[in-house]
């Protein structure tokens, strides 16, 4: 009777001991499953985030002329398409859920900001505007300075979107941060063609006569600047975007044009409206005394009048 007993309550033990055993196991699997649930969604939740605020970013980064932005900075004066930023940015937050979009420079002292742009919705920016930022609003004590410091980090050593979560009165904040870098310009110059007698062949021959001569030339331009674009400006004037290839050796090509058309204006075997010449000009951009474009245009606008000049007094 007593070993039936031990029995029994050996018999009980391990099953209270298989009992407890299951409930555990089942325990530390739903809290498995539990953690694997929840860091899978928070994964798939902040990939959401990532790709949502890269298309934002990206998007409103597009639209940003950098030269003009940096001289506004520099000049804290907006400019029209300083203004045309700010109302892009403005829908960019009125039509999507964002908190906030920014444009923020920190200054060298890496514990204050100065803001550029504070993109506001429609209510924010025409009714309760209390908080708004302004073009050269320095922070004081709004940033902490270690924030202020790790920004600065992020932008002078990143060149791609770098994503952070922060604590702001809304709660934690998924943010993400694109550095915006003034790209230098690609080098370029730029080349004006003019063509010499076209009056006169037009007052003789006629302008069908003229337009073969003018066609003639642009074949001519074009096939001389082959990896360049090139535009007719006027009756009989032609300008090159000189780049890359054709920018390294536009002295040569230059000669080779003028060599061109020196051997046509001198054959006999050509028609009169088809022995044509030309003046050329250049000019290269100088980031020290260009400020525009039309900085460059003109100066090789000036240089093509010169060789007209030149050319004139030649056969003189």
């Amino acid at each position: 009777m007593q070993i039936n007993q031990e029995f029994v309550s050996h018999k009980k033990n391990l099953s209270r001991s298989i009992t407890l055993g299951c409930i555990s196991f089942i325990l530390a699997l739903c809290i498995v499953m539990g953690f694997m649930s929840y860091y899978s969604y928070r994964n798939a939740l902040y990939s959401r985030y990532r790709s949502y605020i890269t298309d934002i970013l990206n998007y409103v980064d597009r639209h940003i002329d950098d030269e003009d932005l940096a001289k506004c900075t520099e000049t804290l004066e907006p400019s029209a398409k300083y203004s045309e930023l700010l109302a892009f940015m403005d829908g960019i937050m009125e039509d999507f859920s964002i908190h906030y979009l920014y444009i923020l420079k920190p200054l060298p002292d890496r514990v204050h900001l100065v803001s550029i742009i504070d993109a506001q919705t429609y209510y924010k920016r025409n009714v309760d505007t209390e908080g708004n930022l302004y073009l050269g609003w320095v922070s004081n004590d709004e940033y902490a300075p270690e924030d202020v410091e790790a920004l600065a980090d992020i932008l002078q050593n990143e060149k791609d979107i770098v994503f952070t979560e922060e604590t702001t009165e809304w709660g934690t904040d998924f943010t993400g941060i694109l550095p915006l870098e003034a790209e230098p310009g690609m080098p370029y110059g730029i080349a004006v063609i003019d063509l010499n007698f076209l009056k006169k062949i037009n007052d003789t021959y006629g302008h069908d006569k003229g337009n073969i001569s003018i066609v003639k030339l642009s074949r001519m331009v074009c096939s001389a600047f082959a990896h360049s674009p090139v535009f007719r400006i006027g009756g009989d004037e032609f300008a090159v975007i000189l780049m890359e290839h054709d920018l390294q050796h536009i002295e040569e090509l230059r000669t080779a044009l003028e060599e061109a058309l020196r051997i046509s204006a001198e054959s006999e075997n050509l028609q009169p409206w088809e022995r044509i010449s030309a003046a050329i000009g250049y000019a290269v951009f100088d980031g020290e005394r260009d400020h525009e474009v039309e900085d460059v245009f003109r100066r090789a606008d000036e240089n093509m009048y010169t060789r007209k000049k030149e050319m004139k007094a030649a056969r003189e």
